[in-house]
């Protein structure tokens, strides 16, 4: 019975290393997708999802996530929309955009306006770990 306890309370202590990620987009293909891939990295917890910016915030308001995971087009509002209003109220967050429109000028807009990092959904699944391990290395 103490052996029970104690690998429980073994686990409980390594899932609150593992970083809480928030997942969103508007497509729910997407949004299983991007679950998927994010179940699959051993350093990533998924906490949440959201389908539009506005439920992004309400959901990071009651998780406090470390990573979000934004899709950049939604409607009602969009990634950066969301992001801009995540940051105010924590810098410390770590906000990836993730778009089907891959290009120099969309990525140094986003850049420039504070988010840490900007994939490419074509490459999501080759790149995610990468850049979480830049945004958060040693984890």
């Amino acid at each position: 019975m103490r052996w029970g306890l104690f690998l429980v309370h073994r686990d409980r202590r390594h899932s609150h290393r593992r970083i809480a990620t928030l997942v969103v987009d508007d497509s729910s293909a997407m949004l299983n997708e991007m679950c998927r891939y994010v179940g699959a990295l051993p350093h990533l917890r998924l906490v949440g999802t959201a389908a539009n910016g506005q439920e992004a915030l309400e959901k990071f308001e009651s998780l406090r996530p470390r990573l979000i995971l934004m899709d950049f087009q939604m409607p009602e509002m969009n990634g950066l929309q969301a992001t801009l209003k995540i940051k105010s109220v924590d810098e410390e967050a770590k906000v990836i955009i993730i778009t089907i429109h891959d290009n120099q000028l969309l990525r140094h807009m986003v850049l420039s306006q504070g988010v840490d990092g900007i994939l490419s959904k074509a490459q999501l699944p080759d790149d995610l770990s990468k850049e979480v391990e830049r945004l958060f290395p040693g984890r």
